[in-house]
């Protein structure tokens, strides 16, 4: 069913890691959002740390919409404090915020 669909998401990305082609920084905005509609923004959580600082794990550098999905997430976890913190991080990381990140500060 349709619940379960995050899951062939996050195998699919486990598989393209492993096998290829390189995820690209859309294919990782993609999984953040699958985890984040089934309420495991744990799991974005993760992603996001891995896609930020100078070992990136074989991953793309995170963008403004990979903040800004993993805030989303958090969000409706009702997570709000982790949500303004990544507003926060996306700022360290040297990226400028737009409208999505304007509206979740």
């Amino acid at each position: 069913g349709r619940p379960s669909r995050w899951i062939d998401s996050v195998l699919l990305f486990g598989f393209m890691r492993k096998h290829g082609p390189v995820p690209s920084v859309v294919t990782c905005n993609a999984a953040l959002g699958a985890v984040g509609r089934a309420k495991r923004w744990d799991l974005s959580m993760k992603l996001l740390r891995k896609m930020c600082g100078p070992d990136r794990h074989g991953l793309p550098a995170a963008n403004v919409v990979t903040f800004n999905t993993a805030a989303t997430t958090t969000i409706e976890a009702a997570c709000w404090p982790i949500a303004v913190w990544l507003c926060a991080m996306l700022q360290m990381e040297g990226l400028q915020p737009d409208e999505v990140t304007k509206n979740i500060e």
